[in-house]
């Protein structure tokens, strides 16, 4: 189904830290345990609970099935960010994402010369209207200052990483929408194609499809039709097909519905968008868009590519922002293969392997977790709840824990949290992660109990007949509770 998507506002960085959290310890700790009821949970639907709450000295309070294993869900998201804070360092380092760059190169065939969009795995290059930063249109003017008015080929240069790919488990049906667009080292606005739907204008009419990127994703619309009311369509689209087709019907009143489609080939969408955008500058493309097939230094046909220019290295805070806040699946798993780069890895297995490292690190056996992808999309990832508990209290003790943490949602103010625990009591005194994927409903992080103790939690529903709203609910009443009586 295609629903309307909810809005979120981007948040500003938070600007206090969790590390002011005072820690309790000991005695009192120990009693909350020993008084806690698991019967007084509340009834899942066939479902079942795990739940980790964890002093930040290590001493266990809550535990329901904390070893046992379950799927996370967008909480695997804390291990892919600690992992690169753990392993990329601070952010001046080489190894975040660095500026998209741009070559030019005679080639002995043609009168003109081919320019070359070398992706850097920075997931933040954007064509949009009023871009301030890691603009598409600053590298077409350079190509302007450089004298260029005519091209032969545009070539796209993902090489930084394995080809478009998706991680294992991925559902055919993720991957018909924007957060299940193919992972490359080269993308352009998020890697998704953006369209607006709309009823026709008469009953029995076709929806109105507007295109709101640069480059439209061929979309039939003629299945589906308008009626008096109601909201029933379906969006077919198999990954590296030609197009994709939308059936059912939509009501007549309706709001235009936002549609993100996923991109089975991030690389090749940067190069026609910036095919385009010479062309609306001045410069004449006369060629094709095609994937370069071998890295940028070396020389093809003996003519050496020459720096045009490169972008600066995006700051790193946007990224992990669009991960912690807003969930964002494609740049997750693009920070996943800046982590696997350490090891010289194009491909995730470096980087999953090292996240694998950090978890062993942290206090957690093998045996209680399985890592397929960097975001949690995947339904073959497996955690313990004191998986992520380990994590979050191992996190504290490391030297980026103030600037991480300070990246995590917050109850009833931003992010994916922003309508969560929102009253006044409650607002703020809760960081965390969220987590939804089919059968799976998760958050881990942080709260700050009203004796003042800070605790690392990790609370997951599995494979309960609630709605995942329900489950939600579920979920924060119980955090609620634990918030009063710690």
């Amino acid at each position: 189904m295609i629903r309307a998507p909810l809005l979120h506002t981007l948040a500003v960085a938070l600007t206090a830290s969790l590390c002011a959290w005072p820690l309790v310890s000991g005695p009192a700790a120990a009693q909350t345990q020993a008084g806690f009821d698991e019967t007084s949970l509340a009834d899942l639907e066939g479902g079942r609970w795990g739940i980790s709450l964890i002093a930040l000295d290590g001493t266990p309070l809550i535990r329901v099935n904390a070893d046992k294993r379950f799927v996370p869900g967008s909480t695997l998201k804390l291990v892919t960010t600690a992992s690169a804070f753990h392993y990329l360092g601070d952010y001046g380092n080489a190894g975040w994402p660095q500026g998209t760059a741009l070559y030019r190169q005679q080639s002995a065939s043609a009168p003109y010369p081919d320019l070359i969009l070398v992706g850097s795995g920075d997931a933040t290059l954007s064509s949009g209207e009023g871009c301030e930063e890691n603009c598409l249109d600053t590298l077409v003017e350079a190509a302007r200052t450089a004298g260029l008015t005519d091209i032969h080929d545009i070539q796209v240069d993902d090489s930084l990483f394995e080809p478009p790919t998706w991680p294992d488990g991925w559902s055919h049906e993720d991957l018909r929408f924007g957060y299940g667009s193919a992972i490359s080292a080269l993308s352009i606005d998020d890697a998704i194609a953006k369209a607006t739907i709309e009823p026709g204008p008469a009953i029995g009419a076709a929806p109105a499809l507007t295109w709101l990127s640069p480059i439209p994703y061929p979309l039939d619309v003629s299945q589906a039709e308008t009626v008096a009311s109601g909201f029933e369509l379906e969006l077919h689209k198999q990954p590296a097909a030609p197009g994709g087709q939308v059936f059912g019907t939509i009501g007549r009143t309706l709001s235009p519905v936002l549609l993100e489609l996923g991109l089975d080939d991030p690389s090749l969408q940067a190069g026609r968008v910036f095919r385009d955008s010479l062309a609306r500058h001045g410069i004449r493309v006369h060629g094709e868009v095609t994937r370069r097939p071998a890295p940028t230094e070396a020389p093809v046909s003996g003519f050496t590519p020459q720096l045009i220019s490169r972008l600066a290295p995006p700051d790193p805070r946007e990224t992990l922002r669009d991960i912690l806040y807003d969930s964002n699946n494609f740049h997750a798993e693009t920070l996943l293969h800046h982590v696997s780069l350490v090891m010289g890895d194009k491909t995730e297995e470096a980087g999953l392997d090292l996240m694998t490292h950090l978890l062993l690190e942290s206090g957690t056996p093998e045996t209680q977790f399985n890592l397929v992808d960097g975001s949690g999309l995947s339904f073959y990832n497996r955690v313990s709840p004191d998986t992520l508990s380990n994590l979050l209290v191992w996190a504290s003790q490391q030297p980026w824990f103030e600037e991480w943490s300070s990246l995590l949602a917050a109850s009833g103010q931003n992010g994916t949290l922003e309508h969560r625990l929102a009253s006044r009591s409650f607002r703020g005194v809760l960081r965390a992660k969220s987590g939804t994927v089919f059968g799976a409903d998760a958050l881990a992080g942080y709260f700050t109990a009203e004796s003042g103790q800070t605790v690392a939690f990790s609370v997951i529903i599995n494979d309960s007949a609630l709605s995942h709203a329900a489950a939600r609910a579920e979920i924060d009443a119980f955090l609620k509770q634990m918030i009063r009586a710690l």
